[in-house]
C-alpha cells in the first residue's frame, strides 16, 4: 500500500509504503507473515501533458521476526530469528498518463 503527498505541487512528493509479505518454505512451519515500511521523498523533474520522470531516494525498514522450523539433523523443531534490515535507495522513475 502506498500514500503520497506532493510537499511541492506537482513536483515534491513524499511516499510511505506498507509492505506485508507471507513466506513459507520446506523448513518453515505454517509460513511466516512479515511486514516492512518505507518513508521516499521525491522529486519531477520533467513533466508534460503525457509523462513525467523524477527521482527518490527512500528508507526501508524491516523488524526482526521469528520463526518456527524444522532442524532435519535432529528431527525437532526449534525457532530462528531473523534480524531486523534497513535498506536505503536512488531511483529513477518514469510515468505515463494515459487518461
Amino acid at each position: 500500500m502506498n500514500v503520497g503527498y506532493f510537499l511541492v505541487p506537482e513536483k515534491v512528493v513524499l511516499i510511505y509504503t506498507f509492505l506485508f509479505e507471507g513466506v513459507s518454505g520446506s523448513r518453515i512451519s505454517n509460513g511466516v507473515t512479515t511486514v516492512a515500511h518505507q518513508l521516499a521523498l521525491g522529486y519531477r523533474f520533467y513533466s508534460n501533458d503525457t509523462i513525467h520522470i523524477g527521482v527518490n531516494v527512500a528508507y526501508l525498514y524491516a523488524p526482526a521476526v521469528t520463526v518456527p522450523i524444522f532442524d532435519l539433523p535432529s528431527q525437532s523443531y526449534s525457532n530462528v530469528t531473523f534480524p531486523s534490515a534497513q535498506a536505503f535507495s536512488l531511483g529513477l522513475t518514469a510515468g505515463v498518463y494515459f487518461f
